[in-house]
């Protein structure tokens, strides 16, 4: 059964490839035009990420220094 899996993966892996290379036409977007774009688009999220779960951290995972003795 794994095996099948590589050859379904290495298939569908080509096939996308071959899509792409052989896909014509200008970038519809206008982010596409924007030189750097995506990588402050990414760097952008990894911050917000960040951020987002240090906030879910601090509100669900972390305990008051006296929680055990409260109880």
């Amino acid at each position: 059964m794994k095996k099948w899996w590589i050859i379904a993966l290495a298939v569908l892996t080509i096939l996308s490839l071959a899509a792409g290379f052989f896909s014509s036409g200008e970038p519809g977007h206008w982010w596409n035009n924007v030189p750097g774009f995506f990588i402050l688009f990414g760097l952008a999220g990894c911050i917000l990420l960040i951020l987002f779960s240090k906030k879910i951290g601090k509100l669900f995972l972390l305990k008051d220094e006296d929680y055990y003795d409260d109880k």
